[in-house]
């Protein structure tokens, strides 16, 4: 395994390589089980990457992908007053374990960061992912039911000292 220390970030280019990747990864990791289509995945993936408040990054080592992230507007419906949102972190198991996640989820605080937001907002289910978001800052405020199952909305203060500039 190559050091992650080589661990580059990127926003995806719409219609790209990397779109086409971070879809199928999405789609499999999360949207398939919400009643996503392949197509309907790629469509917001490129879409993501034309926005200009929100992004799709990818992480790569050595030129190939190992994870994607998400910063979107509002990632849960009724939650619109929370923005933006951390959304569809995802690492294929064979690189989990490696710290790539953390990376990519503080890369997405460094660009929410720049983009003026005082701060990040995720859901995530119950169980090893609270621990684990909790672990990199994230502080939990609201339980809560999604088609279901248990979730905690958590969120993260970003770095005031990165929203101003003065000249």
């Amino acid at each position: 395994m190559a050091e992650l220390s080589d661990c580059k970030f990127s926003e995806v280019v719409p219609f790209s390589a990397e779109a086409s990747v971070a879809a199928k990864w999405l789609n499999v990791g999360f949207g398939a089980d919400m009643g996503y289509s392949l197509a309907e995945t790629e469509d917001w993936c490129n879409h993501l990457a034309q926005a200009e408040s929100e992004t799709l990054m990818v992480a790569k080592i050595r030129h190939r992908i190992v994870g994607t992230v998400v910063v979107c507007e509002c990632d849960l419906e009724g939650y619109e007053h929370l923005t933006p949102w951390l959304s569809s972190l995802f690492v294929p198991v064979a690189d989990r374990g490696n710290g790539i996640g953390a990376l990519l989820a503080r890369e997405a605080t460094d660009w929410a960061s720049r983009q003026n937001h005082a701060d990040l907002y995720l859901y995530a289910k119950m169980g090893k992912l609270i621990p684990y978001y909790k672990s990199l800052g994230w502080l939990g405020m609201e339980d809560i039911q999604v088609h279901g199952e248990a979730f905690q909305i958590m969120k993260k203060p970003l770095a005031p000292s990165s929203r101003y500039e003065f000249s």
